[in-house]
């Protein structure tokens, strides 16, 4: 039996080489089965959003690029909302406003201040 010291308490190499490669089966198991689901019940509503995304840019003429920024957006600002303490709603928003300021003028993110305006009333 394979011993060393680690720490004052002796360690069982031998036990602890079999523990590994028993758990590495249970390991893949678990990695197929989770593999299993995602095609099953996942990869059907990723392909659901990806047509839905392709849809948008057909009917906007917009970049998925830019589709996929102003989705991000929108979820952040839908976030805000859920949040319980108007505090924290403020600091986000705030935020995006900030990003806003930072880039080019141009009408990119107007969204924003239309999201302040539907805020306030």
């Amino acid at each position: 039996m394979e011993m060393m010291q680690d720490g004052d308490a002796p360690v069982n190499l031998t036990a602890r080489k079999e523990n590994i490669r028993d758990r590495l089966p249970e390991l893949l198991a678990l990695d197929q089965q989770i593999e299993a689901a995602k095609e099953k019940y996942v990869q059907p509503l990723q392909d659901e959003r990806k047509k839905l995304k392709q849809n948008l840019k057909a009917d906007s003429d917009i970049e998925l690029t830019d589709i996929n920024l102003l989705y991000k957006l929108w979820k952040r600002q839908e976030y805000a909302k859920l949040l319980d303490e108007e505090e924290d709603r403020d600091r986000i928003l705030d935020n995006l406003r900030t990003m806003h300021d930072a880039l080019t003028e141009g009408g990119m993110l107007d969204f924003i201040d239309a999201m302040e305006q539907d805020r306030a009333a």
